[in-house]
């Protein structure tokens, strides 16, 4: 049985691996269904001549780790992006072979080699949400943050938000599990019960959905109670890190009370421009950003 073989195997999706000199590839529950990451990574391969391409990978969490290990073993896998609900195992996975950053958030969205040839991670979705946000609505100083989710995505955006603003206890973290209670004392944030958000809804400026709900794997879900939309001040600004469906239902109960929002889309181009960066430069990062973006936006 070839690897191919192999992957189609285990693999939700119909796989058919690139018949060029190597690929990337984007490995989730469901990324076939909707995800723009190979739109954009195959944009930025055209623009630097690069014969690549890639691809989506759905695969089940119990199938996870053959995946990976297929992958690893395939010398034209040059690395690529991890989708929800996959961040932490994937970390796991690689044992050391992780940034510093990664290290930190226990949780990867980016696979790439390094000059070793070694399969390494890193995360890009704090990075990639704080530019995102910063862009649109400018820096983070003053600001108190409520960050809904502490799991891989939510370890990520809290680090950077909270590194942002004057003071780490400006950003208060809320999970459904025990995760944010964790993830606080590292980051030395406040917290809150899941079941108490309304008490500190009218105190916040910035509230960052970094859940699943409402997204593909969750579809129709809302973090938020509609006694908790009616109790967040006019001004706040209401923040989705997912990007499909648009609008989430998060981000239609913030538009029905007069919120501004903000959908996930620009830190998933973001994202894209960064992992794209680490898995083609061995993790130099040493071509010009100013050229991915470029090709990435004409997409």
């Amino acid at each position: 049985m070839t690897s191919v073989d192999r992957i189609n195997q285990i693999t939700s999706n119909t796989v058919v691996i690139p018949a060029r000199s190597s690929y990337a590839a984007i490995i989730g529950l469901n990324p076939s269904q909707g995800a723009r990451s190979p739109k954009l990574w195959n944009a930025a391969f055209k623009a630097f001549d690069v014969d690549s391409q890639m691809i989506a990978l759905d695969v089940s969490p119990e199938n996870l780790e053959d995946l990976l290990t297929l992958l690893k073993s395939d010398s034209r896998f040059l690395g690529g992006a991890i989708a929800a609900p996959h961040k932490e195992a994937v970390a796991q996975f690689l044992g050391n072979n992780l940034t510093n950053e990664a290290r930190l958030i226990g949780s990867i969205n980016c696979l790439f080699r390094d000059e070793s040839k070694n399969l390494c991670g890193t995360n890009t979705d704090g990075e990639g949400a704080l530019t995102a946000f910063e862009s649109v609505f400018g820096q983070l100083t003053t600001q108190t943050i409520l960050i809904l989710g502490a799991g891989g995505t939510g370890k990520a955006v809290a680090a950077y938000f909270a590194s942002a603003v004057n003071e780490p206890n400006q950003v208060i973290l809320s999970s459904r599990s025990q995760s944010a209670l964790k993830l606080s004392k590292t980051l030395k944030s406040d917290v809150v019960d899941w079941s108490s958000i309304s008490k500190v809804a009218s105190e916040v400026d910035i509230i960052v959905n970094c859940t699943s709900l409402g997204s593909t794997l969750a579809v129709g879900g809302n973090p938020l109670s509609v006694e908790v939309w009616s109790n967040i001040r006019a001004s706040a600004i209401v923040y989705d890190v997912v990007y499909d469906p648009d609008p989430t239902p998060f981000l239609k109960s913030a538009s029905n009370v007069g919120l501004r929002t903000m959908n996930g889309s620009a830190m998933n181009f973001e994202q894209a421009v960064l992992g794209f960066h680490y898995a083609l430069t061995r993790g130099k990062k040493n071509l010009d950003s100013a050229i991915i973006r470029d090709a990435m936006k004409s997409n």
